[in-house]
């Protein structure tokens, strides 16, 4: 339900978290979606936290991405 440009940015920015951690052997999956912004994604035992909002007065949404691998 969000805009196309968000939602690439999205998967770009968890995909990004992932490939720096090595773990690219498995599929990105979503987890969980909350209508504040949140999206909860998952690649094998990594978790990828994803936020889309608006910062100050740019109208334009910005996409913040944080993963915690398994273990951690």
């Amino acid at each position: 339900g969000e805009p196309l440009a968000v939602a690439n940015t999205r998967v770009w920015s968890a995909l990004e978290c992932v490939r720096k951690t090595g773990l690219m052997t498995q599929a990105l999956t979503v987890r969980r979606v909350e209508p504040d912004g949140w999206a909860l994604l998952a690649c094998g035992g990594a978790l990828i936290a994803t936020w889309s909002t608006t910062v100050n007065d740019r109208p334009d949404p910005v996409v913040f991405a944080v993963l915690q691998a398994e273990g951690n």
